[in-house]
């Protein structure tokens, strides 16, 4: 899914997904945030191991800011990625926050992008059905449900 591929992370937080991409042979990985919330993937990037550290790129990007998308994709030498990731980045957000990210996502995207969501449901999808609604004006979606795996994982152990 990623060997190979440019990669792009939004909300990256403490960089765990993009710099997993990056062991697993992306060429080059992008971590991005809102710039008072680099400093724990930067921290992490510099522990990592070479291998990874060095693919990797933490950089500011406020979802819905053209001049932070422009900067990453200057940076990256692209307009668009061949993966993006988003985690942990869907809760209880305002509707304008949602709008920002999914045009963050599109600005990013081609219709080869993969697009990868991680979203764990709360008890309030109405909440967060504004997001949903609005990827599904631009991209085909399929949903994977991780939760009946995990169960059945811990059932066996």
């Amino acid at each position: 899914l990623c060997a190979g591929k440019k990669v792009v992370e939004l909300g990256t937080g403490s960089g765990a997904g993009g710099m997993i991409c990056a062991a697993l042979g992306a060429e080059s990985v992008y971590l991005t945030d809102v710039p008072g919330a680099l400093k724990l993937a930067e921290d992490n990037v510099t522990a990592a191991s070479p291998g990874v550290s060095r693919l990797c790129r933490v950089m500011p990007c406020t979802w819905g800011e053209l001049e932070h998308i422009g900067a990453v994709r200057e940076a990256a030498q692209v307009q668009t990625f061949d993966v993006v990731l988003a985690s942990e980045c869907i809760y209880k957000q305002p509707p304008e926050t949602f709008e920002a990210l999914v045009a963050t996502i599109v600005a990013f995207s081609t219709p080869e992008t993969k697009v990868l969501v991680g979203y764990e449901f709360r008890g309030e999808l109405f909440d967060d059905l504004i997001f949903f609604s609005s990827m599904l004006e631009h991209f085909d979606v399929d949903t994977i449900n991780i939760g009946d795996r995990a169960e059945a994982h811990r059932r066996h152990e």
